[in-house]
């Protein structure tokens, strides 16, 4: 009677090679679902946190542009290479 609960012993162990693969495959399964889901929650992220380009309309004024001299005057002077700064004399010290 006490054989009838395990029929065959290499039976037993026949299922041994099944069930790690069973257990291996479905860590690896939820490892890779887990592993796409943190990528994109990521790269939605990233994307989400940036701020949008500013909008522009067909009434806006162009304030970035950098504002050049009117004159020949402020022209000359913002082209003027800048004087060099002139040490002080020489003196004997008594």
């Amino acid at each position: 009677m006490g054989g009838e609960l395990i029929p065959n012993s290499s039976f037993v162990f026949m299922k041994w090679p099944s069930l790690v693969k069973f257990l291996l495959g479905s860590v690896l399964g939820i490892a890779i679902l887990l592993g796409g889901g943190l990528a994109i929650s990521y790269y939605f992220l990233t994307r989400l946190t940036q701020a949008p380009p500013k909008p522009t309309f067909a009434n806006d004024t162009q304030t970035n542009a950098p504002k050049s001299p009117k004159t020949p005057e402020a022209q000359a002077r913002s082209q003027a290479p800048a004087a060099p700064a002139i040490s002080p004399a020489v003196t004997d010290t008594p």
